[in-house]
């Protein structure tokens, strides 16, 4: 027969259609790339290979990245102008004799900087790997929290009986399975917010104000470690459930404790950057490099001086953005907002843009919405848009600025 389900849960669950009965629907909430695209969209290619160059190559002065670095890039280019101008001066005889032959005595071989352009190459090279292998470990733990979080809710929900306490202890799972992702990103973001804990839990499980998932949740919220709190709630609210059998409380806490583990290993990304003596050793290399560049263009007989500022400008785009992108997403957990993290983005304004590297928001959201799912019996799924921060526009750091227009 049915389950039992208290009156506002049977309302939820009565809200969507039944799976039985039913022609096969297509789901209405397509899953999101984290570029924003559904997974039955191909538009998300526009954004990369050869057939995008045009495209990439017209967005590169809204870039993020062109922004965080311009004035890195702007104090270059002043000084190859600066270079340029005094020896165009000096060799169109426009300055004392004196000062031409100090000028003219300033230009350096061009060899050593040919050199350590190989140099160069290697350490942006493995300054992009670390800081991406950093992001991937990132993205895969949140990986973890998706398989997790839907298996406690899926074992909590198939071994329910006709009793209005199975039904409670299946609710206050799912309500803190639906939270726990929110305390881990608030936990990597600094960010503190029970108003958004309380709002997912009470989203997926239907949960009263005063439910034992509620009451755990604020006293969770206390703790100095938010998410450790909540999987220590979510341990208790299991642990009546070995009376079913091991097996199934087993299952249950395997995976409770896969989510310990990804919170340790998310700390540890988190509270471990890139050691600080090599990122400073690394942009005073590229800033002498830079910054010497123009001496070393204008020991060359070829060289246009007209070009100079040109070339090197775009010898250091390039190196100081590939630079920048690798300190971008060595942290990719993100901080969410520019400004106060417990208030929201002002969307009108680009000092309060929403700019992340994973969209953790979104993760937040599919998760809560998928355990809902579960604990619903819902074929057409419960939309995101429905959990906290699921409507949320999400903007990466390098899409075009022209969207803040």
């Amino acid at each position: 027969g049915p389950f039992f389900f208290p009156p506002d849960v049977n309302k939820a669950r009565a809200s969507t259609p039944s799976a039985y009965g039913d022609a096969p629907l297509k789901s209405v909430f397509p899953r999101k790339t984290d570029d924003g695209y559904s997974f039955n969209d191909d538009r998300f290619t526009s954004t990369g290979g050869s057939a995008a160059w045009l495209q990439n190559l017209q967005s590169t002065f809204g870039s993020r990245v062109l922004q965080r670095v311009g004035n890195h890039l702007a104090v270059t280019t002043f000084v190859a102008t600066l270079v340029a101008a005094l020896f165009g001066a000096s060799r169109q005889g426009l300055l004392p004799e004196g000062m031409a032959s100090t000028v003219e005595a300033m230009s350096i071989p061009l060899f050593p900087h040919s050199v350590v352009g190989s140099f160069i190459g290697l350490i942006l090279a493995f300054r992009t790997s670390q800081s991406y292998d950093r992001f991937w470990e990132a993205r895969t733990l949140w990986d973890g929290v998706y398989s997790s979080t839907r298996s406690i809710t899926r074992l909590a929900c198939a071994c329910l009986n006709e009793n209005e306490d199975d039904t409670l202890r299946a609710q206050d799972i799912v309500a803190l399975c639906a939270a726990y992702p929110y305390s881990l990103k608030q936990h990597l973001r600094g960010e503190a917010n029970l108003e958004e804990l309380l709002e997912a839990a009470a989203a997926a499980a239907s949960c009263e104000p005063r439910s034992t998932a509620m009451r755990r949740l604020r006293l969770a919220y206390l703790s100095p470690n938010v998410p450790l709190a909540v999987l220590d709630a979510l341990s208790r609210t299991i642990l009546p459930m070995r009376v079913k059998g091991d097996l199934l409380w087993w299952q249950l806490d395997n995976n409770v404790e896969h989510l310990l583990k990804i919170l340790a290993c998310a700390e540890r990304i988190k509270g471990t950057p890139v050691p600080l003596s090599y990122s400073r050793h690394t942009s005073r290399f590229f800033s002498l490099y830079a910054f010497t560049l123009p001496l070393a263009l204008c020991s060359e007989t070829r060289q246009s001086l007209w070009a100079l500022p040109l070339t090197v400008a775009i010898i250091s785009w390039v190196l100081f953005a590939t630079e920048e992108i690798g300190h971008i997403i060595e942290d990719p957990f993100g901080r969410g907002l520019s400004d106060d993290p417990d208030q929201p983005a002002d969307l009108s304004s680009p000092s309060h843009q929403q700019l992340e590297v994973l969209p953790l928001g979104r993760y937040c959201a599919d998760i809560a919405s998928d355990v809902a799912t579960l604990f619903r019996s819902s074929p057409r799924g419960v939309d995101p848009g429905d959990m906290p921060g699921g409507d949320d526009e999400v903007l990466l750091f390098d899409d075009p600025q022209e969207s803040w227009s």
